[in-house]
Formats: C-alpha cells, sequence, structure tokens
C-alpha cells in the first residue's frame, strides 16, 4: 500500500516538474492516465495513436515562438525550445477535454504558451473528429443481428425487439452575445442558456447514434424528426425511452414501436402500468449512465462562447471516447 502511494506522488511530482526531452509526458503519468486522458488504460492510449497515427503527418507542429501582433516574434515561450511528440499533443488534449484544465496550467506544464495550447487543443481535436467520422465511421448503427447476438438477457426476456434506447441531453453554455442565439439556446427545463443533442445506444450499452447539437430551445420530438435517426429504424424494430419523446407517430411510420412509460389515467396508474413503467425505468436508466460517462469531460460542463464553432467536435470526440470503457450492460 505504502509503495503504491509513493509511486502516485512521485508520479504527481515528475508531471509539476514537467518532463525532459527523452521522455514523454503521457509516461510520466501512466498511473493516473485514467484521472487525465479519460482512457481506461495506458493500452487504449496507444491503440488511439496507432489509429491517429497515418494523420499525423499532416499536422505542422509548433515552431517553439510565438508571434505577436503584425507577424513580429514576441517573447520566446516559456522553458527550452522543443518540438511536442504527437503523443504529448494527443495528451494535451485528453486532458482538456477531460478535466477542462485551463490554458495556462497546460501552457505551464507542457513548457509553452497558451497561444499554443489553444492552436495544439484544436488541431488534435479536429484530427480525431475527421478520423472517427471519415475514417472509421462512428458512431456505427449495427445490424439487427449484430444488436440480438449481444442482446443482455434483462432485455430478452422483456423487450427482445429493442433496436435501442434513446435520450436527449443539454450542456450550458455561455450565455450568447447574439440575442437570436440566445432565444434559440434557452432551456425553458434547465433555466438557462445551452446545447442540446439526442444520444442513443444499443441494448448492449454502445453509442450508435450521436445527433449534431440544437439549441436548448429545440424540442425533443424535432430533433428525433431532424436528426436522421428514425430513418435507421427498420421494421420490426422497437425503440425505449422516456415519456417525453412524443415519437409514437413517427416511429409507427417506420413501422417500429415506441416504448415509453404509460401516462397517468384517471389520477393513478394501473397495475399493470405501473409493472411497464418500472420496467422500462429499469432499463432505460443505461442510457442515462451513457451520457454521464460522456459527461465526465468535464470540458462539457460549460461551453465557452469562444468553442460555440467547434462545440459539435467536442461532443462528438467525448462521446466517442467515452465507448473506450468498459461494455456499460453484461
Amino acid at each position: 500500500m505504502i509503495g503504491s502511494t509513493d509511486a502516485h506522488i512521485a508520479c504527481l511530482v515528475s508531471f509539476h516538474y514537467f518532463c525532459t526531452d527523452s521522455f514523454p509526458i503521457f509516461c510520466v503519468v501512466s498511473l493516473l492516465l485514467g484521472f487525465y486522458t479519460g482512457l481506461p488504460s495506458e493500452e487504449h492510449f496507444c491503440a488511439l495513436i496507432k489509429f491517429l497515427s497515418p494523420c499525423f503527418s499532416e499536422i505542422t507542429m509548433w515552431s517553439g515562438t510565438r508571434t505577436g501582433t503584425g507577424g513580429q516574434t514576441s517573447c520566446p515561450q516559456r522553458g527550452h525550445a522543443r518540438l511536442l511528440s504527437h503523443e504529448d499533443g494527443m495528451f494535451l488534449t485528453l486532458m482538456k477535454l477531460k478535466l477542462d484544465c485551463p490554458n495556462e496550467d497546460l501552457a505551464q506544464r507542457f513548457l509553452m504558451s497558451t497561444g499554443t495550447v489553444s492552436r495544439l487543443f484544436t488541431t488534435y481535436l479536429a484530427l480525431m473528429y475527421n478520423k472517427f467520422v471519415n475514417g472509421a465511421k462512428l458512431p456505427a448503427w449495427p445490424s439487427r443481428p449484430s444488436v440480438d447476438a449481444c442482446m443482455p438477457q434483462s432485455f430478452q426476456d422483456l423487450y427482445p425487439t429493442t433496436r435501442c434506447i434513446i435520450d436527449c441531453t443539454e450542456f450550458p453554455i455561455q450565455i450568447p452575445a447574439d440575442p437570436d442565439t440566445q432565444r434559440v439556446t434557452w432551456s425553458s427545463y434547465k433555466n438557462r442558456n445551452t446545447i442540446k443533442a439526442l444520444v442513443a445506444i444499443t441494448p448492449s450499452g454502445s453509442i450508435c447514434v450521436l445527433s449534431h447539437v440544437y439549441g436548448g430551445s429545440v424540442s425533443d420530438r424535432e430533433i428525433s424528426q431532424t436528426s436522421g435517426f428514425l430513418e435507421f429504424l427498420v421494421p420490426g424494430d422497437s425503440v425505449m425511452a422516456d415519456k417525453g419523446f412524443t415519437i409514437a407517430d413517427l416511429c409507427r411510420e417506420r413501422r417500429a414501436v415506441l416504448n415509453i412509460p404509460p401516462f397517468i389515467r384517471d389520477s393513478q396508474l394501473s397495475h399493470e402500468d405501473l409493472l411497464s413503467t418500472r420496467r422500462i425505468a429499469s432499463l432505460r436508466v443505461h442510457v442515462e449512465r451513457a451520457i454521464e460517462r460522456i459527461k465526465n469531460f468535464h470540458i462539457l460542463d460549460h461551453i465557452p462562447s469562444a468553442y460555440f464553432d467547434i462545440s459539435n467536435h467536442l461532443l462528438f470526440v467525448c462521446t466517442i471516447l467515452s465507448d473506450f470503457n468498459a461494455q456499460l450492460i453484461t
């Protein structure tokens, strides 16, 4: 126990005082990789680097100086000039996503200017987004046989035709300066400005649909209609959702079924309705668990106006990274 504690302390001290040119930062903190990056292990980090490596040659790395107004070189970055390895560039980006570290903090840790931190972050974020979307075609909508083969027993017993479980979730944002954008992003449910997206998981817990972001004022029904989610459904499918999703008619158009908790009639639920509510709630909770994993990337805690233009990239990359963890439902 003492040895383990000493190792963690040594790890933190090494990271606090930065690293040498020949020893990547991500290796210094391998014991705490999950805390800093949200990835479950060093093996997952290395697999991500290997997956992205064909694109690394297209990146122009940092030159070691800062450029001021008028193109003039201003004061040099803190510490000695060096090129940041792709591993460390990815580690910086993952730290920003997972912990929402201020750029000033990352600049100190990685020996560079805050402007360079910002440029590296947006560069590697865009790299991951494009590689996930265009290279891996994520998130993937699995075939019906694939869903059935991985169907947990709890779904087989109660709702064996389930194709996915859906929910919409919101993320707080800085109050926009533009009045029209303020209106579109105002969420009466959260009583603040938010962006909103639809998330769908398979019965086994893998994320299979993620919509683009919408303003917080947009209804769940409208997102379901315009996101393209319904186009994935085929006859015989069933979708599980909260009763806020008033899309039963839209599902019927696809010859699919919507399973939601029954509405109260005559001031109370019947015994059958009560059982149905409990069964759906016990299974629908898994999409909430998946969303909780996404929100463990704390850059989504409060999105500043500087990131409005890349909010789709932020949410998409955090969602795919959250799916690196162990299977949600067994």
